[in-house]
């Protein structure tokens, strides 16, 4: 394993932060919830790797499978599944093809887009104030 390598330039211009998608994913995304009624963590996982690669609002994210894989420590097929349920969800769509085809030229190069639904919020938040801009959690009464 080789060390760590420190970047040279700003980290802004080689990651650009999304802030919007990523705070709904790690916060309010109504991710799927397993047998015993926990949120699947794999699901919210790959959600944040997709909210890493939307442009704002939620929209426009194609990430490889590669990369989702190399976000989350989840194997392929993990990933794969996980995708599945959150389209099945309705929680992310596929975009528009034409919008990867622009950013990426060779066809078979081109990952599968997708738009995050960040109208979409977890079901065990109450949402206060005329602008809905006050989250506060049902169990700890913490406002996220």
């Amino acid at each position: 394993m080789r060390p760590a390598q420190p970047l040279r330039g700003d980290l802004r211009d080689v990651f650009p932060v999304r802030v919007e998608a990523i705070s709904w994913a790690l916060n309010l995304a109504s991710v799927p919830r397993d047998r015993g009624g926990k949120r699947n963590p794999a699901c919210k996982a790959v959600v944040a790797g997709l909210a890493n690669h939307a442009a704002p609002p939620g929209k426009k994210a194609f990430p490889s499978i590669r990369t989702l894989v190399r976000y989350t420590d989840l194997s392929e097929r993990t990933v794969r599944t996980a995708l599945d349920r959150l389209e099945a969800e309705s929680i992310i769509q596929p975009c528009d093809p034409a919008v990867v085809a622009a950013k990426i030229k060779r066809a078979d190069q081109r990952p599968q887009g997708w738009d995050l639904a960040m109208h979409l919020v977890r079901d065990d938040l109450l949402i206060h104030g005329p602008t809905n801009s006050i989250c506060q959690d049902r169990k700890s009464g913490h406002h996220i």
